[in-house]
């Protein structure tokens, strides 16, 4: 009788755990979003810029893009393809930190296709902060087609990026 008790016992046993895998196999094929997989692959600078010039086809052709200036080349790149406004500031600077928010809501708003917004700390880029002639944080670059074509001081409110930008954007 013990051994009729232990058997069935048993047999309920792996019963319900095969029942487990399957039900666990079901939920995981159930799955209704893809998954994918995080690579990281390292690119030289080169490449990243040839990658960077022939995928821009596939930005939004009616929205403005922001970026973090992390080359010092990004400049020269996105305000040759139409008009870069860039935030010159510092990551200790009060009227920079009030003001960034301000810039990142405006470009992210802003409906011009070929207007290109920018952030670039005057620590990590001295270099392009001396090329443009910057002597106080936060100042605002227009660049259009690689020339600078207006440079603003200060905090500016979201009209007057705006009546700047409508001045200095390009034809789309």
């Amino acid at each position: 009788m013990k051994e009729y008790l232990l058997l069935l016992l048993m047999t309920v046993f792996l019963f319900s755990c095969q029942k487990e895998n399957v039900s666990d196999v079901k939920a995981f094929a159930d799955v209704s979003e893809p998954v994918v997989e995080h690579v990281n692959i390292s690119l030289t600078d080169d490449q990243l810029k040839e990658l960077l010039s022939t995928t821009t086809s596939v930005l939004p052709e009616t929205r403005s893009l922001y970026f973090d200036v992390e080359y010092k080349e990004d400049i020269d790149f996105w305000s040759s393809k139409g008009l870069a406004v860039i935030l010159f500031g510092a990551s200790w600077s009060g009227p920079t930190k009030i003001y960034l928010p301000i810039f990142k809501s405006y470009a992210e708003s802003c409906a011009y296709s070929k207007a290109y917004f920018g952030y670039c700390d005057v620590d990590d880029f001295e270099d392009l902060a001396s090329k443009y002639g910057i002597k106080s944080v936060p100042t605002t670059v227009f660049i259009r087609y690689r020339d600078v074509v207006s440079t603003s001081v200060g905090i500016l409110s979201t009209d007057t990026l705006k009546a700047l930008t409508n001045q200095y954007k390009v034809d789309e």
